[in-house]
């Protein structure tokens, strides 16, 4: 609509409380230079001016409800006639006691949506994050589980405040409507002669009844039918606003929660990151493990020993190399590492009787095993 002269803000809700405009008729706005015509709805109109004054429609919709039950109210306080003819058709519909001003209750303020909006645009940021994390895996592998964990923070926060922005469209999502839809549906179709069918007609004096005639049909518009339509209308297109904005909750709570849900999954395949120290005295207790068996029962026989052997500490080295990766240093820890002590006990059985005879007490409890005892501490 912008090459389009359409309506400001103040003239657009002002042609909606008049009748002039409505959700039930369309605005012919012309071009900048006139030559043109175009037919635009109501609600492409609302959005136009939603997109120029930076709102949305559930709080244009509001303005608009306000202005036309306000000047509602002013009429019945301005006209006595046109009270007057309210309370007959309220006594039609059972409600004698009824103060015609009832039918002209709303809210003074809406829900608000920006709320709304701001968690929505945080749910796109977090998702487009957890995108980039799967696309730039190799970047974040170290810090991985931490980078998931701060996403699924936030993905709950997110999903704390789509929450509460339930909890408030429940709790307002029927203030909109009006107190009697069906007398004012009723009002709808009465057009303006209903309201002036009692006139005054007396020749005698004919200055002053004018004048009050001309008074009374100055207070009632010319098409009151479609203001009372309005005032119907409004309030729908505000409760579709609410419905729309409680699909969207629902929806996007939904998906947060599956995110949730395959993060936490992931997040225990992954476990929190450790040390490299850690991780690495875990290798090598793998490694000691082989030889660390002083069980008969346990140990193989004479042919299957090597084969045995060779393939466990093939794995258990595999597993230093690529897990860890360590350095020269790392790989010397316990040679140069004067806090720690290691002995190596030969007990080779080719070795003499006499060395044999000659060895402590404590270096044969290595013999019968066959094996290498490393002693870390």
């Amino acid at each position: 609509m912008s090459c389009l002269d359409d309506y400001s803000l103040p003239q657009f809700v002002d042609l909606v409380a008049k009748g002039e405009l409505g959700p039930s008729s369309y605005a012919e706005i012309p071009n900048m230079t006139g030559n043109e015509m175009r037919r635009v709805s109501f609600l492409e109109h609302c959005d136009a001016l939603c997109q120029r004054h930076k709102t949305n429609r559930l709080r244009l919709l509001s303005v608009i409800q306000q202005k036309l039950n306000g000047d509602m109210i002013v009429r019945l306080n301005q006209s006595p006639v046109f009270k007057d003819k309210l309370s007959r058709v309220l006594s039609e519909w059972g409600e004698n006691d009824r103060d015609p001003t009832d039918l002209f209750r709303c809210p003074e303020s809406c829900y608000d949506q920006d709320n709304l909006s701001e968690s929505m645009d945080k749910v796109r940021l977090y998702e487009d994050e957890l995108k980039s994390l799967d696309t730039d895996i190799g970047e974040h592998d170290s810090g991985l589980y931490n980078s998931l964990e701060g996403l699924r923070g936030n993905f709950h926060g997110c999903g704390q405040n789509l929450q509460d922005n339930l909890l408030q469209i429940e709790e307002r999502c029927n203030e909109y409507e009006p107190l009697h839809r069906g007398v004012l549906c009723d009002l709808s179709t009465r057009h303006k002669p209903f309201y002036l069918d009692e006139l005054m007609n007396d020749d005698k004096e004919g200055n002053m009844i004018q004048h009050v005639n001309k008074r009374v049909n100055r207070h009632i518009p010319d098409k009151i039918n479609m203001i009372f339509l309005n005032i119907v209308l409004v309030p729908t297109l505000m409760a579709k606003e609410m419905e729309m904005n409680k699909h969207k909750c629902l929806s996007m709570k939904k998906g947060i929660d599956e995110k949730q849900q395959r993060l936490g999954e992931i997040m225990e395949r992954i476990g929190p990151n450790e040390p490299l120290s850690v991780g690495f005295l875990r290798m090598l207790s793998d490694l000691t493990s082989v030889f660390g068996s002083n069980s008969d029962e346990e140990l193989p026989s004479d042919e299957e020993d090597e084969v045995v052997t060779d393939e466990k500490i093939e794995e258990v080295m595999q597993k230093i190399v690529n897990k860890s990766e360590p350095t020269d240093k790392d790989m010397f820890y316990m040679a140069i590492n004067p806090s720690k002590e290691v002995s190596v006990v030969d007990t080779d059985p080719m070795d003499d009787d006499d060395d044999a005879d000659d060895a402590p007490d404590d270096d044969k409890e290595g013999q019968d095993g066959g094996a290498v005892t490393t002693s870390f501490f």
